[in-house]
């Protein structure tokens, strides 16, 4: 059974290896929704760039999302654009497909996951366009089968030595799986969605300067694509606008004072358009070789049109770090406290959770990743709380130093006060990378 499922695999990689072309992994969105930034559109600028994938974590359920995805590790030139291709490729093993707490049904599953970059640099600007996918096959549950898609187009600018600039539009095509929601679960079949993004960040103040100001301000929207009986309810658009003053109160040190803010509003279920705002305090630092990070805390609000609905008020902290005790061991610290819109009833998510992730080179061939996270989340306006918790281990060989073969084993859990919601879900692959 083992031979069979390894089999297109094997296809994959004699593909990969007799063009010597690759192309890159990424991740389903799930819910709640979170972002992930990458810092490989880094540029001159020094503007932090927006989310070039499809934005949830790896501990998103649902799917599969590799905790070790592989970045560009170089290019091929075509005038003045450099084209960056990637491809991660799994089989394996899944053994609740539904999310179910009983009645499991399981299967052996293939995973895809091409993209490519295209990037046009320069000294002072760099504008890109990038594809990245996500393909699912389950052999015993086809129902359950995906084709994700991400699009993002960015330009990224330093008009002067004190004005920097970037732009993103992102579009995703992403899904639920079953037992993710209670649409989903209910209708049996994945919720699958579209979702528009465009925002803007302005950087004023040069850099090393003892201030900074940044402004920052975006649209977006999601709408749901099937069991639109139940999933009308849930489309909805927002608009954004914040803003950070950045005070250096020592050469690597930054204070930080934030203010952000959005407005939701719904197509049909009026009645959950409401307003958020954030007040936050911190610092961010890049204090020497082995650390840095940004930790802010503060307080946030959600107020709703609808006076039936109870307006929400919590302290809220966010925290990003990274720690490379070594060259070859880094780990990877997040945590954070948000509202998400409802997605089971109810009025809104409030989401505490933590991760950490730990990548280590044993040697120039092998690497290990492995996973540790946990979430909670509070469903406000009914008797809901769940508690999810997400663990991964990955090994891999570098047979090439564009080419990575490996295993992967996971466990994903969520414990609910709600009757039949939980789950256990258990994955054993085995996994493909290769870049140029």
């Amino acid at each position: 059974m083992i031979h069979h499922q390894i089999k297109p695999l094997i296809l994959i990689a004699f593909f990969a290896l007799g063009s010597e072309f690759a192309i890159a992994q990424s991740t389903t969105s799930d819910v709640p929704d979170t972002t992930k930034k990458s810092d490989f559109f880094a540029s001159p600028t020094g503007v932090e760039a927006a989310p070039v994938i499809f934005g949830a974590s790896p501990t998103a359920v649902g799917g599969y999302h590799s905790i070790d995805q592989p970045n560009p590790a170089g290019g091929v030139r075509a005038g003045p654009f450099t084209i960056s291709p990637v491809v991660s490729a799994a089989a394996g093993h899944d053994d609740n497909v539904g999310l179910r707490s009983t009645n499991k049904n399981s299967s052996a599953f293939y995973n895809l996951a091409p993209g490519v970059i295209v990037a046009l640099p320069g000294p002072a600007q760099r504008y890109s366009a990038s594809y990245f996918g996500n393909y699912g096959r389950y052999t015993s549950s086809s129902k359950d089968n995906y084709d994700d898609h991400a699009v993002g187009l960015d330009a990224n600018n330093e008009w002067s030595t004190r004005l920097r600039t970037l732009l993103r539009y992102d579009f995703n095509r992403g899904h639920d799986p079953r037992g993710a929601t209670a649409s989903a679960t209910a209708a049996d079949a994945p919720d699958r969605w579209d979702t528009n993004a465009l925002n803007g960040t302005a950087v004023y103040g040069a850099k090393g300067a003892q201030g900074n100001i940044e402004v920052d301000a975006g649209w977006g929207n999601r709408r749901y694509l099937t069991n639109r009986d139940i999933t009308a309810a849930k489309d909805y658009q927002h608009k954004d606008l914040g803003g950070t003053f950045y005070y250096r109160v020592a050469p690597a040190t930054q204070a930080l004072f934030q203010v952000r803010g959005s407005r939701i509003d719904y197509d049909t279920n009026t009645s959950l358009n409401s307003t958020e705002s954030r007040y936050l305090v911190g610092v961010r630092w890049d204090a020497t070789a082995k650390t840095q990070g940004t930790a802010k805390v503060g307080y946030m609000k959600k107020k709703f049109s609808d006076s039936t609905r109870q307006d929400l008020s919590n302290p809220s902290y966010e925290a990003g770090v990274i720690w490379s005790p070594l060259t070859y061991s880094v780990f990877n610290l997040n945590a954070g406290r948000t509202f998400s819109e409802q997605t089971s009833g109810g009025d809104a998510i409030l989401t505490d959770s933590v991760s950490l992730l730990w990548n280590h080179d044993w040697s120039s061939r092998v690497r290990s990743t492995a996973l540790l996270a946990r979430a909670r989340d509070v469903h406000e306006g009914i008797d809901r709380s769940d508690t999810r918790d997400n663990l991964g281990l990955k090994a891999s060989y570098a047979f090439r130093r564009w080419l990575r073969l490996g295993g992967e084993v996971r466990q994903e859990k969520r414990d609910s006060n709600v009757p039949n919601v939980d789950y256990t879900r258990n994955l054993m692959l085995f996994t493909f990378d290769a870049t140029l």
